[in-house]
């Protein structure tokens, strides 16, 4: 019930410190929650979640040595970046027994990202997505005829690592014909900068701590 592949992801989250008694020696101690799933490619799914501590203990060979900065932060009188960000994305959800099949995900998303700090920006976005599984069920004469799309509206944080952005949003439906699950989402995305004003990455879809699908998605910037 837990795995129907050979091929899973694992998501962490956790926070760690570490401390140095001597210049070469240091110690970690770092606390994790972990989940491990197909993301609702194919059924069963059920996954597994699990806490985590770990310790460790490293040599360094070189340390490095933290000077005060003598040269002016451009960073400090610099405009606050923002950008627009328009991505299509695709991906395939697994359907539950007893209509087991693979469906395809696709749809649209417009964000906009306001830059707040060093490495982070909030972000707002609108999404537009066509419901595989509503529309296989209607095909199939499962459910009576309903549009399969689905709208709705995001909030969220983004993680500035250069040219690669790491980033957490909530959503919430403003359109939904066929309502399954929760009114309320996460998206948690990965994308990295190929040229440009395009990148290029994977997001994954969730309702508390059931998967929805996980998708590619092509980005243009601007």
């Amino acid at each position: 019930m837990s795995y129907s592949t050979y091929f899973n992801y694992l998501l962490s989250v956790g926070a760690g410190i570490y401390y140095k008694p001597v210049s070469h020696f240091e110690l970690q101690l770092v606390i994790s929650m972990n989940h491990q799933s197909n993301a609702a490619l194919l059924e069963p799914n059920g996954g597994i979640n699990f806490p985590a501590i770990t310790l460790g203990a490293g040599y360094i060979i070189d340390p490095v040595q933290f000077k005060p900065r003598t040269h002016p932060d451009p960073y400090l009188t610099s405009e606050k970046k923002k950008r627009w960000d328009v991505s299509a994305f695709w991906g395939i959800s697994g359907m539950t027994f007893p209509d087991e099949s693979q469906v395809p995900m696709y749809g649209i998303t417009i964000l906009k990202s306001i830059q707040v700090n060093r490495f982070g920006a909030i972000s707002f976005a609108g999404e537009l997505e066509m419901n595989g599984r509503a529309r296989l069920l209607v095909q199939r004469g499962t459910i009576e005829e309903v549009s399969p799309y689905r709208g709705s509206l995001l909030f969220g944080y983004e993680f500035l690592m250069g040219k690669t952005i790491f980033s957490v949003q909530l959503g919430v439906y403003i359109y939904r014909p066929y309502k399954e699950k929760d009114d309320i989402y996460q998206r948690w995305g990965l994308v990295h900068r190929l040229f440009d004003q395009f990148y290029f990455g994977i997001n994954f879809k969730s309702y508390r701590n059931f998967a929805d699908h996980l998708d590619l998605r092509l980005t243009y910037s601007f």
